[in-house]
């Protein structure tokens, strides 16, 4: 039986340094929300850009979660698992990326809108990256490989 090793240390240091620049996301907006600064002055913020927004928030959420899945199966196909590893890396790295765009995404159409639900998105970009910190239990179920270490 071969054993695989993963280093996940710049795994779990791209995954805090995701969190950190969303929670600082979420708090500066929050910050600034309440201040009364938006970034369309003099624009009474009404329902009108609130459901458009929401609408285009919820279809790319939509579009990239399928795509993940369909880079996720095109990962597997690699047969060697070093290779395989080097695009995990990349997709891992472009799943977290994702979660710092989509958050930063919630907090301009907080201050577009000036309407605090887009923050609660980005609370909750915050709350779904938390699912994704890397364990053994990921790797071996994203790479579907039962014989992985990590180090």
């Amino acid at each position: 039986m071969d054993f695989f090793t993963i280093p996940v240390k710049k795994y779990k240091q791209l995954f805090w340094i995701t969190v950190g620049i969303n929670i600082a996301a979420i708090t500066i907006t929050y910050i600034l929300l309440h201040k009364g600064t938006y970034l369309l002055r003099g624009f009474d913020p009404g329902s009108k850009l609130t459901f458009p927004f929401l609408g285009l928030v919820v279809v790319l959420a939509f579009l990239h979660a399928n795509y993940q899945r369909k880079q996720l199966q095109r990962l597997l196909t690699i047969e060697d698992f070093e290779s395989r590893v080097e695009a995990y890396e990349r997709f891992y790295i472009l799943r977290m990326w994702w979660f710092v765009f989509s958050c930063g995404s919630s907090c301009l159409l907080t201050l577009f809108t000036a309407r605090q639900l887009f923050i609660y998105y980005g609370a909750f970009d915050i709350l779904m990256s938390l699912m994704f910190y890397p364990t053994l239990k990921r790797f071996r179920r994203e790479l579907q490989n039962d014989e992985i270490l990590l180090y």
